[in-house]
């Protein structure tokens, strides 16, 4: 009789650390691994952290700002345009100084959202 009692807590406490674990299985692969790990092994126990935890690593992770590469790509186009022009000897050295700063700063010297905004 005791034998059955000890395979079936056994049996229990696998399923048990199964469904433990189950928000560090999902959550492995995302950014934030570790913290969604860390959360479920440290506070799972309570059902608070593990909701947490499964709440963190089954939400979707939010896409990166992709305005702020493209306008990098267009700033460095722009940059090795007139850097061409410049060794075709279509610009002097002060106008290409000039041209370069107000891609880069902008026409009033801060970093310029024309360039963002024209593309």
């Amino acid at each position: 009789m005791f034998e059955y009692m000890l395979e079936a807590v056994s049996y229990i406490f696998i399923i048990y650390l199964f469904i433990y674990f189950i928000p560090s299985v999902i959550g492995y692969k995302k950014p934030n691994a570790k913290w969604i790990i860390g959360v479920n092994v440290l506070l799972g126990w309570t059902v608070i952290g593990w909701i947490i935890a499964m709440i963190w690593a089954v939400r979707k992770e939010s896409k990166p700002d992709r305005s702020i590469e493209a306008n990098q790509k267009r700033i460095n186009k722009a940059l090795q345009e007139l850097e061409d022009s410049h060794k075709r000897g279509e610009l002097s050295d002060t106008e290409y100084q000039i041209k370069r700063r107000k891609i880069i700063f902008g026409p009033d010297g801060e970093i310029s959202e024309k360039i963002e905004k024209t593309s």
